[in-house]
């Protein structure tokens, strides 16, 4: 589906929303909110190198995380030439397919990503006689998270619904008469909000789970002290889905509100 099929007109809306007032602000807010992260996340990555923060697992598994967010947040801060390309008005249709392509699948390597903490921290409470040999996963932490959403992002390709989004490149918001897409709302849920939904609530649980063993633990004593060393140096990494929770269930409640009244914000 060509961008060139939208109706346009000389108040400079598409599909019922200022360009000007309402979407060039909202991608402005979104692209450099992504361009700060993008800079402060490649500042620690630095730092981490240059001190040397990747001798333990522990470290790595941040490096590894902050690899994914800075990924996804070069690709928000990519979208800044949007401003530039004026995809609203039909041009440069290939340029906003690519973003939507890419921006899904960093979406999904930042989420994999910061997951793979959760699965370590589980693994190290619920598994005690195995934190010594736990580095074996490192393979599986590094590569799952840029593999698996390979198997994904591809999907919106079948019925052409890489498009507009509203005010970026993601999944086509509006069909060609300016309706709500909603083929293209089921992709947004079925492809990424669905399993994002699940994928937190999960988190909860094994984040809930984590707190209740180590309160039982520490109350009946039953730690060794070589065990409670590599948990000191473990559990901080916890700040790290917690925070990601809390941002994402900010763009879920915008997503739903969205859908529950026809693509408008």
């Amino acid at each position: 589906m060509s961008l060139e099929d939208y109706p346009k007109d000389e108040n400079s809306t598409f599909c019922g929303h200022s360009i000007n007032d309402e979407l060039k602000p909202l991608l402005l807010v979104f692209c450099t909110s992504g361009s700060v992260c993008s800079f402060f996340c490649a500042l620690a990555i630095l730092v981490m190198i240059f001190c040397r923060f990747f001798t333990v697992l522990t470290h790595r598994l941040i490096l590894y995380m902050l690899l994914g967010i800075l990924f996804f947040s070069f690709i928000v801060a990519v979208q800044f030439l949007d401003l530039w390309f004026k995809f609203w008005e039909g041009n440069h249709s290939t340029k906003c397919v690519i973003q939507s392509y890419l921006a899904e699948y960093s979406l999904w390597v930042m989420l994999l990503s910061t997951l793979m903490v959760t699965l370590h921290l589980t693994v190290m409470v619920l598994f005690p006689s195995f934190y010594l040999s736990i580095g074996k996963l490192e393979p599986f932490y590094i590569l799952f998270p840029w593999a698996f959403p390979i198997l994904i992002a591809w999907i919106p390709f079948i019925h052409h619904d890489y498009g507009i989004s509203g005010s970026w490149c993601w999944i086509r918001l509006y069909n060609n008469d300016c309706s709500l897409n909603k083929e293209g709302m089921i992709e947004m849920y079925a492809l990424w909000y669905g399993e994002l939904f699940v994928t937190l609530i999960l988190n909860n649980v094994a984040l809930v789970i984590i707190s209740i063993t180590l309160c039982k633990r520490a109350y009946q004593k039953t730690m060794s002290l070589d065990y409670r060393k590599a948990l000191k140096q473990t559990l901080p990494l916890l700040i790290y889905p917690i925070t990601y929770q809390f941002f994402s269930w900010f763009a879920i409640a915008n997503r739903l509100y969205q859908a529950l009244n026809n693509g408008h914000y």
